[in-house]
């Protein structure tokens, strides 16, 4: 940087004395053309004095031959020609005079030139300096572009690690989360045992209650009464749903919890008559809410949900894209490739051709376009066995449109502007992916007391959504799961969403 400074400030005070010599220049060369004219016009002057003295010879010589014709005519001849004398004399002065004047004036150009002189052999020193000062920057240009090209390839190969690293990364992800959600199962399935263990030891107490009142009455002899008591005592054990506070849960007919083809969400019990509504963690494999707009969180190969400006009417995240670049150079921008629906079921081809979202069923890879880390909300996770197919996964909070039909909505897509949502659970599959019937859930309704919080509204109840009726899913809701124990010693499922996602108009 010094080195360029002191360029700079040579060549400022180079294009200095530059200016200098030009202004000098023209100033001795106005002076020049001046002295010039001067002397263009005293020349002609003498040439025309010249000029008039030949006439004046002539005419003395025309005098003289005529003399003696007329001494009075040379007289006043003699004297013409002496006051003509005199004024050549004072022209001759004259003359002198301007002469000295241009003498001055080459004297001072003389001394003027030196300095000028003097002036060019300091700017040819100044020039070879500054072609040295040149030279040098430019060796030192050259070692810089080496190093630039240098780190250029250093980049390259630390890009292609990175990928490689975000690569297995990726998959190090998909695994966990497989295994997370295997954990989770195998978690579920411990609990149903453990209630089903709790069912039986009840039933196993109820009947020997049943046995003890049977001998007792036996012994008092009293068989009607007994008939009467084992009968009654019967149907509670086949009709029992719960007892108070103290935690008591059957179902019909047997140990085994109830099944529709997805497996509903286990019901937890306590039998502490001190519950509080105190909130613990439930073992989730980590926070679902927003991660987007942080290009930390954005990794080469994830599908994400964005959020697009297209979508006026409540700017939800319906659009899929997968990251194919991060680049951070200049600011943070990503590319991106994004996802479009592939129609399968009936309908659901007018639905796309009517401009409505879809973010559910298959997709395939369309444009590519660069965007930046804000529009992203959350990322998806693909069916394991075909990445092209994103459906609900299992504990996912989704909302869900409220009267919907696909025909009508195609025909008339303004009747999706004015739609009402509902947000449900998504329940557990009734065999690996997704399951020919469809996507069994659970509506959720909201906590009063809290603006994004949801809980089950019933445990028993839940609804199936048909393979063909996908597009009913509006968007996934980011949520965070949690296990409230509240006053009555039930323990509800309580879901924190991500409220940037979540629709205002909810019934």
């Amino acid at each position: 940087m010094s080195s360029l400074r002191r360029f700079e400030e040579a060549k400022s005070l180079f294009e200095e004395k530059k200016g200098s010599i030009k202004r000098v220049m023209a100033l001795v060369s106005r002076e020049c053309n001046k002295v010039g004219t001067h002397y263009k016009s005293t020349q002609d002057l003498f040439r025309g004095c010249f000029a008039e003295l030949d006439s004046k010879v002539r005419h003395l010589r025309a005098v003289q031959d005529s003399v003696e014709q007329s001494c009075e005519e040379l007289d006043s001849k003699k004297k013409f020609v002496e006051e003509g004398l005199k004024r050549l004399d004072e022209k001759e002065k004259l003359l002198k005079r301007v002469l000295q004047e241009i003498e001055l004036k080459k004297m001072e150009f003389g001394k003027t030139s030196v300095s000028v002189g003097e002036q060019m052999e300091d700017v040819d020193l100044k020039e070879a300096e500054i072609r040295g000062l040149f030279e040098g920057l430019r060796l030192i240009q050259d070692k810089l572009n080496e190093k630039e090209k240098d780190l250029e390839r250093r980049q390259v190969m630390i890009d292609e690690s990175t990928r490689m690293l975000e690569r297995m990364r990726y998959e190090i992800d998909v695994e966990s989360q497989r295994l997370v959600r295997r954990s989770n199962e195998l978690d579920s399935k411990e609990r149903n045992l453990v209630q089903r263990e709790k069912e039986f030891a009840y039933k196993h107490k109820t009947l020997e209650k049943i046995n003890f009142q049977v001998d007792s009455e036996k012994k008092k002899g009293n068989s009607e009464n007994i008939k009467l008591e084992d009968s009654e005592s019967q149907t509670k054990s086949a009709q029992v749903r719960r007892v108070g506070w103290k935690g008591v849960c059957l179902s019909d007919g047997g140990m085994n919890l109830e099944q529709n083809g997805s497996n509903l969400a286990y019901r937890y019990i306590t039998t502490s008559k001190n519950s509080t509504g105190q909130i613990r963690p439930h073992n989730r494999q980590a926070s679902e809410l927003r991660a987007g707009g942080d290009a930390k969180n954005i990794v080469v190969g994830d599908i994400w949900a964005c959020f697009e400006s297209h979508d006026a009417n409540d700017n939800m995240p319906r659009s899929y894209a997968q990251v194919l670049e991060v680049n951070e150079k200049g600011g943070v921008s990503i590319v991106v490739k994004w996802l479009k629906p592939c129609p399968l079921q009936r309908g659901e081809q007018e639905w796309i051709n009517a401009g409505l979202p879809v973010t559910c069923g298959k997709f395939e890879m369309w444009r590519k376009s660069v965007e930046s880390p804000n529009i992203f909300s959350h990322r998806m996770i693909p069916d394991k066995y075909d990445p092209s197919i994103i459906i609900p996964c299992e504990g996912e909070t989704w909302a869900v449109y409220r009267e919907w039909n696909i025909n009508t909505w195609a025909s008339n897509p303004s009747l999706h502007r004015d739609c009402k949502y509902e947000i449900v659970e998504i329940l557990p599959y009734s065999k690996a992916g997704c399951s020919t019937r469809g996507v069994r859930v659970a509506h959720l309704d909201r906590v009063t007391e809290s603006a994004n919080s949801f809980k089950r509204r019933s445990m028993d109840d839940s609804i199936l959504i048909s393979s063909n009726s996908l597009y009913r899913f509006s968007h996934k809701v980011p949520s965070n799961k949690r296990i409230c124990i509240d006053e009555d010693g039930d323990l509800p499922h309580l879901f924190e969403v991500d409220l940037q996602c979540l629709p205002r108009e909810i019934e």
